[in-house]
């Protein structure tokens, strides 16, 4: 069994959060049982020190992160003619010839599809047979910023009262 002094344990405490990090970006993995030196005389890196800097900050809910970034694009794209709560009552709305969509309305909602958010995000209204005056935003949002905008609309308020579904994720 190999012992480690308390700065050496300090390194692997340090190794072992960014590894964390990393991973959770999926950028890297865990690496447990890394050797950062030696020393016979101190502390043993017990695994549950592991397991409790692993779960320091709880489990992660993609989904409400998703959302928040979501929320962000949203924000500084689509609220001008969409509003802010998505009621198809943006500041440039009046300006319009065709009104946005209002995304809280239930036949909307009542119809509403991941997939086919992610479609007309990208490629435009007029490409999915709705308004041309509805941009193509494939080429300036990322993939990610995308399927983010998608989890925030299909999260925006329904009407009162009425049962409408969730989109559904592919």
């Amino acid at each position: 069994m190999r012992f480690t002094t308390f700065k050496t344990a300090s390194l692997q405490r340090l190794a072992i959060v960014a590894s964390i990090t990393l991973t959770s970006i999926g950028i890297a993995t865990i690496s447990i049982g890394c050797d950062l030196g030696s020393s016979s005389d101190d502390e043993v890196f017990i695994a549950s020190e592991i397991e409790a800097l692993a779960t320091r900050h709880g489990p992660r809910d993609r989904k409400a992160e998703s959302r928040k970034r979501g929320q962000v694009v949203y924000s500084h794209f689509c609220a001008i003619c969409h509003g802010d709560k998505g009621g198809g009552n943006g500041f440039n709305s009046s300006q319009l010839a065709q009104k946005p969509r209002n995304f809280t309305e239930s036949e909307f909602r009542k119809n509403l599809s991941r997939a086919s958010l992610i479609q007309t995000i990208s490629k435009g209204g007029a490409a999915v047979g709705k308004s041309n005056l509805m941009p193509a935003w494939g080429n300036t949002l990322s993939h990610r910023q995308i399927e983010d905008l998608a989890t925030y609309i299909g999260s925006l308020p329904k009407p009162e009262g009425q049962e409408v579904k969730e989109p559904e994720a592919k």
